[in-house]
């Protein structure tokens, strides 16, 4: 019988060490170092350049700020550029492989491709003031797409353990400038009022705008709801705005909405959107509980926080296809392209049995789903009843950076021809849905705003009218200009800013110079001041006219005030409606405005 218990207690330890091994041997979780960002772009697959080039657990030096620190990064197989991210405070005796393996994170990753960035401590545990600037530069140095593409609108956090106090400390403070969309933390914690009041007093971008009122998510798990604990609570439920009502679910002990009868709940989603939750619970502090972390990532994930009006407001998360749109592509020299498309169910139509087609042009190192996820371009679409196409540029090669999107316009030796690219796009569309050909329109942000200036005057035969967001033309940049222009052909341009990016003040030499050449390419001169026919606000829009002789406005330029450099959908709306919508061009090039020709 003795020798019976032995074999089986050898058998047992055998097949304990092989797990062990086999663990340990599992390619995507042996810690890595990062290769040579310039050789990634040779790493790309071609027939989904889109996809990450390399995978698995990684160790990165963080320097920023001066720091001699490090942190892990777990890239999912699956991962594609823009997807989201989650960094993990774990609590600070826990073996990386182990966390990963037995918190089911790595399985939640693998499974909708994220990236994981993963704190290390410097000592035995957290110190809350070191590591306040260590989370802080780390989010900063892991943003910067040296081997992998993070966003700020879908980044999330959870912290464990004794990392909990540092993690609540951090979510406080996180909201400006915006580095998390929603956060949870699984652990007993304590946050000193002083902390919390001078914390929520300071500014944010937004004039009368303080960090204490700022919404967001957020979820905590305690063994006991302590007294201080009760006042990160109420801390959490003044930001986010609750009611009076508290709900609870089979894994929250109180869930606290928001309410639903401010003044802008009308009109700003972000008030429906910023819950706070708590959980008491003797395992609060247990990383080890897979089905756990999975339904407070779904609670996370079910946000994003786009870059709107300086302080970023929150949105529900929808898909592609939540949005009723579809994934369509194209093979542009052996090369796979897509590209996010949407048909209203009800077209508004502007020729016998169609619609105009709007072509949108996300800004670098973003795609087709992170621009329609700052922009909100489907529901300008739907309520105008157009169809829409969002583009995603070519993975550009850069030494320091990896290879992602951007626009190729210099017209140079490359894997990937955007201007054939966009005409076999448009091409493709026109083949398969009722497209008013007569009135395709361009809109971009920022690099798509300059891509936008660049394809327009290329193929000002496709194009009616063009309207970018927060870009000016770069000479170094592009191999086509608005001076391109063929001879007696004219391009509309309605050209938004934000007041507070550098340079973009009507007066500004710079601006003129880069903008200027829409003036000399519609026939208007060169001389800003002599050109100019008109100047109004409309809102926060501060506008200023170039008009023909007949009065047809040909150039618009606009400054938001309090805008920071992105596109909202206020600025979409404003442009399709007063501008964009008014031309159409014919099938010799003539352009139309509101149904009557315009000659240079």
């Amino acid at each position: 019988m003795k020798r019976i218990v032995s074999l089986l207690l050898v058998a047992g330890l055998l097949c304990t060490a092989l797990t062990g091994l086999a663990l340990a041997q599992e390619p995507d979780l042996e810690i890595q170092e990062f290769p040579a960002s310039g050789d990634m772009y040779e790493m790309m697959d071609l027939s989904d350049p889109y996809k990450t080039v390399i995978s698995g657990l990684f160790r990165q030096d963080i320097t920023e700020g001066g720091l001699d620190r490090e942190c892990y990064v777990y890239i999912s197989p699956e991962n594609r550029q823009m997807e989201a991210n989650v960094t993990i405070i774990p609590d600070s005796g826990t073996d990386v492989v182990d966390f990963l393996t037995e918190s089911g994170w790595k399985d939640i990753a693998d499974e909708q491709g994220l990236i994981l960035l993963i704190a290390k401590p410097d000592g035995r545990t957290w110190d809350t003031e070191e590591d306040l600037t260590y989370l802080n530069n780390m989010w900063t140095q892991t943003h910067v797409r040296y081997w992998y593409n993070c966003q700020k609108h879908n980044s999330y956090m959870v912290a464990y353990g004794n990392g909990a106090t540092l993690g609540q400390m951090w979510g406080m403070q996180a909201v400006a400038p915006q580095k998390l969309v929603s956060f949870a933390t699984f652990g007993d914690f304590r946050v000193d009022r002083s902390y919390i009041e001078r914390t929520a007093a300071q500014a944010t971008n937004v004039e009368g705008v303080t960090v204490g009122d700022i919404p967001m998510p957020v979820w905590f798990f305690v063994s006991g709801l302590s007294r201080n604990n009760e006042t990160v609570l109420d801390y959490w439920n003044q930001c986010n705005n609750v009611g009076d009502e508290v709900y609870s679910t089979d894994l929250a002990t109180a869930v606290y909405t928001a309410r639903t009868n401010t003044i802008d709940s009308g009109i700003n989603e972000q008030n429906y959107l910023a819950q706070t939750r708590y959980t008491v619970t003797d395992d609060a502090d247990d990383y080890a509980n897979p089905e756990r972390n999975r339904a407070v990532w779904d609670f996370l994930s079910s946000v994003i926080r786009p870059v709107g009006y300086a302080n970023n407001q929150l949105r529900a998360y929808r898909s592609v296809e939540d949005w009723g749109a579809t994934r369509q592509s194209v093979t542009v020299d052996g090369v796979e392209r897509y590209w996010v498309e949407f048909v209203p169910e009800t077209l508004c139509e502007t020729g016998d049995g169609t619609a105009p087609l709007v072509v949108f042009f996300h800004g670098n190192n973003q795609g087709a789903e992170t621009f329609l996820a700052n922009s909100d371009a489907i529901k300008l679409a739907n309520d105008r009843g157009f169809i829409a196409i969002l583009l995603t540029g070519a993975p550009y090669h850069d030494d320091t950076q990896m290879p992602n999107p951007h626009w190729s316009l210099l017209k140079e030796e490359h894997k990937f021809d955007d201007y054939a690219y966009v005409r076999a796009a448009i091409a493709d569309v026109v083949a398969r849905q009722p497209v008013d050909t007569t009135r395709i329109y361009g809109m971009g942000l920022s690099y798509g705003s300059m891509a936008c200036q660049a394809f327009a005057p290329e193929m000002s035969d496709i194009f009616a009218a063009i309207a970018p967001v927060s870009g000016l033309v770069r000479t170094e940049r592009t191999a086509v200009l608005p001076t391109d222009l063929p001879d007696g052909t004219l391009m509309p341009i309605f050209l938004i800013n934000g007041a507070t990016e550098a340079g973009t003040e009507f007066e500004n030499a710079d601006m003129r110079s880069r903008f200027g050449g829409w003036l000399e390419a519609n026939g208007l001169g060169t001389d800003f001041d002599a050109a100019l026919t008109g100047a109004h606000k409309v809102g926060n829009y501060n506008i200023w006219t170039f008009a023909n002789e007949d009065g047809v406005p040909l150039v618009q330029y606009s400054t938001a005030d309090e805008r920071i450099h992105t596109v909202v959908l206020d600025d979409l709306y404003l442009q399709y409606d007063s501008f964009l919508s008014l031309y159409s061009r014919g099938a010799d090039g003539t352009l139309y405005y509101m149904g009557r020709p315009v000659t240079k």
